[in-house]
Order: C-alpha cells, then structure tokens, then sequence
C-alpha cells in the first residue's frame, strides 16, 4: 500500500506553501465521484482567515465532499479552488 502512486498528483510547477494564512475560495467548482452524476455544480465560496463559516444541509448533499476537496483528497472535475491566492 505505502508503495503505491497517488492518484491526485502535483503540478510539476507546484510550490510547498511555507505559511498558510487560511483564506479559501472556490471558483465555479464542479465534483463528480467517477462517473456520478455531479455531487457539487457551480460552487462559489469565499471564506477568509478566521473567519467562521457553516455548510448546512441534509445528509448527503455535499458538505463533507465540499471540505475533502481543500486538503486535496480529491480534486474538482471543473473550477479552481485556492488557498490564499495559491491555486491548489
């Protein structure tokens, strides 16, 4: 297991972030588990450092795939998602 690729991998220009500061944007962000039908269409958010925020909703309807897609665990079929300006 600890031998195998991931399948999320970097950009060959990717940088390490050193600090985060913590602001997070979605940019009309659009996720799909394989070939699903989408989970999440169009996904606008700005949430800023410190800021605190909720995602309420009935279960299933996104609110942890939303946040599994900050740290990377899977990545958007269409938008852009950053992390204080950085595209992730």
């Amino acid at each position: 297991m600890l031998d195998t690729e991931p399948e999320i991998q970097d950009a060959p220009d990717a940088i390490d972030l050193e600090t985060v500061k913590g602001d997070v944007e979605f940019r009309g962000v659009h996720f799909s588990y394989g070939d699903e039908t989408e989970v999440l269409s169009d996904i606008e958010i700005k949430a800023y450092s410190g800021q605190m925020i909720a995602f309420v909703g009935p279960s299933g309807s996104g609110k942890t795939t939303l946040t599994n897609l900050i740290p990377r665990f899977y990545d958007p079929i269409k938008g852009e998602l950053f992390i204080d300006g950085h595209n992730l």
